[in-house]
């Protein structure tokens, strides 16, 4: 081990700086009592982590929309409303294919009729609107208007007054009927009908032209978000559909549907928060080994950070009891930034112990001399994470608490357990120089070769700094002037990320759910699925709103009409009933008499248009239950609700128009006064957006004053101060300049990734400056040695961290993880690389300036009088140097 003597005055093994300050003397202080009770606080950090640990287990995932917004927002109570007033059963799609329509119908009605007898939690099953047929059909002419229905009776008394007149010779002139006389009475009589069960169902079943797939649609009594009900269904479903569909063995099922969607994505993102986690985890605990090429460091450095993960998500199960989209993606993020602590104090600890000191006076020193750089890198993180609560935005809420509290608790596992891990090691068995190759022999060797080799990633800056310090500040300086007038530039136009399908989970297009969907979406139409739901207060309201919505559409543009129509049970039930069967009895009365004049084909032509003699008014009461089932409300009242069907050719996944869409019937004001709101994913997901819009500068603004405060204080010294902002602010333009050259787009989750680098990157200038101003000669080159290999890898594993979310099966997690990329690698960029440029460039200058004013001595050797260029020369190449030798 090299001996104490040998380590140079700048290195301050003693650490007389550190332990001068009240701070650095209890952190000193703490050092001794981990040396000497290290099993005590191990066996503590050990007890409070199984503790955490259960508590994790409690755990539960939320990935709802409404769930991400303030519990007080209009368009979430209002959903809240809508969904305890109505039916909240999601839907199974049970898709049938097979070569033939017959084969494929008589396995659909067999499916249906199994499904509905399973259990109270299956409403109903059809494989088509047979039942809706069997009722309209009969009374489509009702549907007619009013004006047609006279056109057609005209027209009928003029054919059979024509008849009679040819029958009798009284036609003085040989007028003939009128050539379209069929054609108006279909359209009166029967042609209605298909607008309204609608022309892809002629026969009444849900299929394919081609007759080659069916859906049966399954409805339940289970909640798409009741995930243990939901699965449990879906289990008996399918159970039941596998055994019905032993009697047709040519014919394959496949599900969709909300409530399998449901459980794929939510297991789905279960999985990949995990493996996300999981990832990021390895990634920086493999980074960490290759730099320090020590297996206990990174037992040490996994047990550390698996203590602070389990302490913050253990306080996350008592705060909130479930994570959500963006709190489940802590795991990747906190463990590459909190793990940096500990790289700081093992960096530390390790030149200690080179320069000579035991393993209790280095815990000791480390503690002393890293203590408070380390709280105040952990305490502006946990600030900028608090910052992003203030927006009363449950997703950025639970962020931020989780955020927050990881980095303040990975900081304090690493500072009462990391010290006593390194006791107790070196107690089992102590660090020496170069013992491999004498104890293992051969394997022994061959470790010792490669810990030569580890990675050391501050020579390549220190190099570029000690050769061109003056190029680089001038060429940082201008990019940070082109850097501002770009990042103005960004923000004033904002760019917004508005394609949807960019932000959602990418299963891949192969996926056999996403295929599935797709295919019931063909069969079925868009609309059915993708329409909003309104519900009014009573029934009366309905036909109302309907008139007032249908007049703000026709108010709008015809290239952008918000929504294409307003779909209520009222549309079931014509109006002017007793004029139109006045008509109908006409019509049918004269039809009649026409068939004394008509030969066999007419007959059968007069037949299918003859409307029926038992024919009645009637409303909404005496709908099918098959059709009105889709507006009426869990009490069986019908009529409440009205569907918002998107406009044709626009979809919701171009937010841009789904914000429209939303303002067009989120509120509705009524010719009475009285107001029907409207809620959905459609408003809810637009009120979300516009409350990260709106939050966001007030975010941003806060997040940069506390990490200023946290700096200020714990820092201390204006110089200080000004330098690690000066250094911060650098980064953050550099960021703006690419993110501006990148065409990067904002959405609401990566923008998170904008206030979180104000408290993450403030690390690096913090522990650069921290260590030079413990250095007694100020030594630029020797701090960014000393510490700045621990700097750049602290960042790597943070840039890690983020990388990990790039194997997200979440579109906007990934995005996330980009940003955050580019924040670090542009901060980092500053703080080891521009910021000692300009030390070392100003520290030449100013050499210069005292060597000039200094008057010549014949005595050029002497050591007292050497130029700070030589002085740095020396120090470069000082032969007893002892920081990069091994042990």
């Amino acid at each position: 081990m090299a001996d104490r003597s040998n380590a140079r005055d700048g290195e301050a093994p003693s650490g007389e700086g550190a332990r001068g300050s009240t701070s650095g003397g209890l952190l000193a202080a703490l050092g001794r009592a981990q040396s000497r009770y290290a099993g005590r606080f191990l066996w503590f950090g050990l007890a409070v982590s199984l503790v955490a640990a259960l508590l994790c287990t409690r755990l539960t995932l939320r990935t709802r929309f409404e769930d991400l917004l303030p519990q007080t927002s209009p368009s979430v109570i209002e959903l809240r409303r809508l969904l305890g007033e109505t039916e909240r059963g999601g839907q199974i799609f049970v898709l049938l294919e097979g070569a033939s329509r017959e084969p494929l119908r008589g396995a659909a009605d067999a499916v249906a009729a199994d499904v509905r007898g399973l259990s109270a939690e299956i409403v109903g099953a059809a494989s088509g609107v047979h039942e809706a047929r069997r009722f309209l059909l009969p009374r489509a002419a009702l549907f007619a208007p009013i004006a047609e229905l006279e056109r057609a009776d005209s027209a009928l008394r003029e054919r059979l007054a024509h008849e009679v007149g040819e029958l009798l010779g009284t036609n003085l002139l040989d007028a003939p009927p009128s050539p379209d006389l069929e054609s108006t009475l279909g359209r009166a009589l029967g042609g209605s009908s298909l607008a309204l069960l609608g022309e892809r169902f002629p026969d009444g079943y849900y299929e394919d032209a081609a007759g080659a797939a069916l859906v049966v649609v399954v409805r339940t009594a289970v909640p798409s978000d009741d995930l243990g009900r939901a699965r449990a269904a879906l289990e008996r479903v399918q159970a039941r559909v596998t055994e019905t569909l032993e009697r047709f063995p040519s014919i394959r099922a496949r599900y969709a549907g909300d409530l399998v969607t449901s459980l794929a994505e939510y297991g789905a993102t279960q999985r990949d928060l995990l493996d996300v986690g999981g990832l990021g985890l390895t990634l920086v605990l493999g980074v960490v080994l290759l730099y320090f090429m020590r297996l206990r460091v990174l037992l040490l450095m996994g047990v550390v950070i698996a203590a602070g993960l389990s302490w913050t998500f253990g306080c996350a199960a008592l705060w909130f009891g479930h994570l959500n989209l963006a709190s489940g993606s802590l795991i990747s993020l906190v463990t590459g930034s909190s793990i940096n602590h500990g790289i700081i104090f093992m960096a530390r600890y390790f030149e200690a112990r080179r320069s000579g000191l035991g393993a209790a006076e280095a815990v000791e020193l480390t503690h002393a001399e890293t203590g408070i750089a380390t709280l105040t890198a952990a305490l502006a993180g946990a600030a900028a994470y608090a910052c992003l609560a203030s927006g009363d935005f449950p997703l950025l809420d639970h962020f931020a608490g989780v955020g927050a509290a990881g980095m303040f608790l990975c900081w304090l596992s690493t500072l009462l357990l990391l010290g006593p891990g390194l006791v107790c090691l070196e107690r089992w068995r102590p660090l020496r120089a170069r013992a491999w190759p004498a104890r293992v022999g051969a394997q022994g060797a061959f470790l010792a070769r490669l810990s030569r080799f580890r990675l050391r990633y501050e020579q390549p800056f220190v190099f570029l700094v000690s050769r061109f310090a003056r190029p680089i500040a001038l060429a940082g300086g201008a990019l940070a002037v082109v850097g501002v007038v770009a990042s103005l530039h960004y923000a004033r136009q904002w760019p917004t990320e508005h394609d949807m399908r960019r932000l959602q989970n990418d299963l891949g297009d192969a996926s056999e759910l996403y295929g599935t969907s797709r295919r019931c979406a063909e069969i079925l139409g868009a609309a059915i699925e993708g329409s909003m739901v309104v519900l009014a207060d009573r029934a009366d309201q309905v036909p109302v709103l309907k008139r007032v919505l249908e007049s703000r559409r026709d108010a709008a543009p015809a290239h952008d009409k918000p929504f294409e129509a307003v779909h209520t049970l009222f549309d079931f039930v014509p109006d002017d009933q007793p004029s139109k069967l006045a008509l109908l009895s006409s019509i049918r009365t004269t039809l009649l008499r026409l068939e004394a004049y008509a030969n066999d084909e007419q007959r059968r032509r007069i037949a299918a248009l003859l409307p029926r003699a038992e024919l009645a008014p009637f409303g909404v009461d005496d709908l099918p239950a098959e059709l009105a089932a889709a507006f009426s409300d869990k009490h069986g009242v019908r009529g409440r609700l009205a569907l918002i069907e998107p406009a044709r050719g626009r979809s919701d996944t171009d937010l841009r128009y789904l914000v429209r869409w939303a303002d067009a019937f989120r509120e509705t004001p009524l010719p009475s006064g009285e107001v029907v709101r409207g809620s959905g994913r459609a408003v809810v997901f637009a009120d979300m957006l516009q409350t990260v819009h709106a939050a966001t500068p007030r975010m941003l603004a806060l997040s940069l004053c506390t990490t200023t405060l946290v700096v200020a204080v714990l820092v201390r010294g204006l110089r200080s101060t000004l330098l690690v902002f000066a250094a911060l602010s650098t980064g953050l333009v550099w960021m703006g300049l690419l993110m501006s050259l990148g065409g990067v787009r904002l959405n609401f989750l990566n923008f998170i990734a904008l206030p979180v680098t104000f408290g993450i990157a403030v690390d690096y200038p913090v522990n650069f400056l921290m260590r030079l101003r413990s250095d007694p000669r100020r030594d630029v080159l020797a701090a960014l040695r000393g510490t700045g290999g621990a700097i750049i890898l602290c960042s790597l594993t943070t840039q890690l961290g983020y990388l990990a979310l790039f194997g997200s099966i979440n579109q906007a997690i990934r995005s996330l993880g980009l940003l955050c990329m580019l924040g670090e690698l542009a901060c980092v960029t500053a703080a080891t690389l521009l910021l000692p440029a300009l030390l070392e460039w100003r520290g030449r200058m100013r050499g210069r300036m005292q060597s000039s004013a200094r008057p010549h001595s014949v005595h050029s050797n002497d050591a007292n009088l050497q130029t700070p260029q030589t002085q740095i020369a020396s120090i470069a190449t000082e032969p007893t140097r002892t920081r990069f030798t091994e042990f």
